[in-house]
């Protein structure tokens, strides 16, 4: 008996032709907008932001499709959102601590770029700066105290 050979057929040539000018679907600014209060509910209700996107899907919110770029864009929205307010009368230094291969610039326990650590120590001229600490100070018009 001989062995026969599956083989797929290949598109039809107007497939062909549109799959030469095909481009991915870019989402438009402010796609996800509408689920933004209620994730920061389920934020609030002590839900992972995963776990937020899995319950609006169960729930026929968020198409299944949508879920990593919904975890991106909510990512990136809270954190850009939780930044750090700086007190005008703080008295800034740079510090490493042992989990950083940087120094960053703090006040108390917690650096400008968010970075904490239980104990901060004085690092050495030598050694390289954090970049985000770097802008907030560059943007911020921040002193720091030697």
């Amino acid at each position: 008996m001989p062995a026969t050979i599956y083989a797929l057929r290949g598109p039809a040539p107007g497939v062909l032709m549109k799959i030469k000018f095909a481009m991915p679907m870019k989402r438009p600014r402010g796609y996800f907008n509408a689920l933004l209060e209620p994730t920061r509910i389920l934020l609030d209700r002590n839900f992972s932001l995963a776990a937020a996107a899995d319950f609006l899907i169960q729930n026929n919110t968020l198409p299944r499709r949508d879920r990593d770029a919904f975890l991106a864009t909510m990512y990136h929205r809270f954190t850009r959102l939780r930044k750090n307010v700086i007190e005008p009368d703080a008295k800034l230094e740079w510090k490493a601590s042992l989990g950083y291969d940087a120094l960053h610039a703090v006040s108390g326990v917690k650096a400008l770029c968010g970075s904490t650590a239980g104990r901060w120590f004085a690092g050495g001229e030598d050694v390289r700066k954090c970049n985000r600490c770097k802008a907030i100070i560059r943007k911020e018009n921040l002193t720091i105290h030697r």
